[in-house]
């Protein structure tokens, strides 16, 4: 009777077994994107912003959907936007900022479209193609004393024609410019201010104070879609250079103040001098999210930093004792490549020509210099040193900058063509591209 009852149990849990396998699980499709624009294989020309907008239904509720555009290798290029919603069936728009790329070999590119229901990530692919509009010079904005607590702005075309743009209260202490959002950026001290200057409308646009304790600006430097300064507090600040608004503070260092920063790919660099004991040292944050990664100690003095064709790498160029010295920085592993001494003397005023040759100023003469070749040739000897360089590399013209007076010339053979007096006091100058 025992083994009966046994065998009908087992029978009994084979049936359940059985009909368990029969069972079949539910299957999920996966959600349908439509893309209305830009139309697949359309031709963008870039850097341009572009709105894209698809369609997209699906059997769960979506939480997000995030765009981006990727290269062959899947790669993103121009960042991710990301969209965060609940519903089943929606329309999607973003608008997304494409820069410009150092080359166009990473075909054929595609807008990347990821859903995410709640269980899965599904991925759809749109292709499209990427050309670049030509890079035109426009001219230069030249920045001035022009009374107490006061800076003007001229802007000079090509044909180095003036016309005045605008006048600003504040000290001058640095500047930078944008052809991409149109706009010119200074700062000032007395009062102290980044601010945002329209090319277009000759107004102001925006402006930002100074963090604290310890208020004031140090250094601007422009990337991609932001603008960063550096702060006397310790930090360095990263704002919208649309609208001013703040996206990045890096760790606050008490002990020191970044003098000087470069923007990389990954990181940011900047030159810390001590409170303390007036030491230098490169101190690197992650980009993403300011978070200090590294303090590289140096015992010379930092002049500039000039970008190179590495995407974390930043060529240094400073001064110790009686000599320049030049050091190609590589901010990942932390070391340097080689320093270069030169013999002629401290650098005073550097402007970069490529991603390893450079136009430097010793005393009052000017040479060029290689980095890869470790070579230096004397171009021209001035009467007094100049205060800044720049090299225009469109028309392949050098502007050499004095305390009341710029100076011309056409590059290399250095054949000077035209020069002007001031009788206001020279802060800065800025060369103006724009891609049309």
């Amino acid at each position: 009777m025992l083994k009966k009852r046994l065998i009908n149990n087992l029978f009994s849990i084979l049936i359940i077994f059985s009909l368990n396998s029969c069972h079949k699980s539910e299957k999920i499709n996966s959600p349908k994107v439509d893309m209305i624009s830009p139309v697949e294989n359309s031709m963008i020309q870039i850097p341009d912003t572009l709105e894209i907008r698809c369609k997209i239904q699906s059997e769960r509720a979506i939480e997000s959907v995030s765009v981006s555009i990727v290269n062959a290798n899947y790669i993103s290029i121009f960042g991710t936007n990301t969209v965060n919603t609940s519903q089943v069936d929606q329309e999607i728009k973003t608008t997304m900022i494409f820069r410009s790329l150092q080359n166009l070999d990473e075909a054929p590119y595609y807008i990347l479209i990821s859903v995410r229901d709640g269980t899965s990530k599904w991925n759809s692919y749109f292709p499209i193609k990427l050309t670049m509009k030509p890079l035109n010079y426009k001219g230069f904005y030249l920045f001035s004393r022009n009374g107490i607590n006061d800076t003007r702005i001229d802007f000079y075309d090509p044909q180095l024609n003036n016309t005045s743009f605008i006048e600003s209260a504040g000290d001058y202490l640095d500047s930078e410019i944008s052809g991409f959002f149109k706009k010119v950026y200074l700062i000032t001290e007395v009062p102290l201010k980044l601010k945002a200057f329209s090319i277009d409308e000759k107004q102001l646009d925006w402006e930002a104070g100074p963090q604290f304790p310890n208020p004031g600006f140090t250094d601007i430097q422009i990337d991609e879609d932001r603008i960063y300064t550096g702060m006397e507090n310790g930090q360095i600040v990263g704002y919208s250079q649309l609208n001013g608004q703040q996206k990045l503070i890096t760790q606050l260092l008490t002990d020191s103040i970044p003098k000087r920063i470069s923007i990389l790919e990954n990181f940011i660099v900047s030159d810390y001098l001590s409170r303390l004991n007036g030491n230098h040292s490169l101190v690197t944050f992650y980009k993403e999210t300011g978070i200090k990664k590294q303090r590289h100690p140096v015992d010379f003095q930092i002049l500039a930093f000039e970008k190179t064709a590495s995407a974390d790498q930043v060529m240094v160029i400073g001064n110790m004792n009686e000599y320049g010295i030049i050091g190609l920085y590589n901010s990942q592993d932390d070391y340097f490549d080689d320093l270069h001494l030169i013999d002629e003397g401290n650098i005073t005023a550097v402007c970069s020509i490529d991603e390893m040759s450079m136009i430097l100023s010793i005393e009052n003469r000017l040479y060029t210099y290689s980095y890869s070749q470790e070579m230096i040739t004397e171009l021209i000897t001035f009467e007094a040193p100049p205060v800044n360089l720049y090299y225009e590399d469109i028309s392949n013209q050098v502007v050499v900058q004095f305390e009341k007076k710029l100076l011309f010339y056409q590059f290399p053979g250095m054949t000077e063509f035209t020069s002007f007096d001031f009788e206001r006091t020279l802060n800065g100058l800025q060369l103006y591209y724009q891609y049309d």
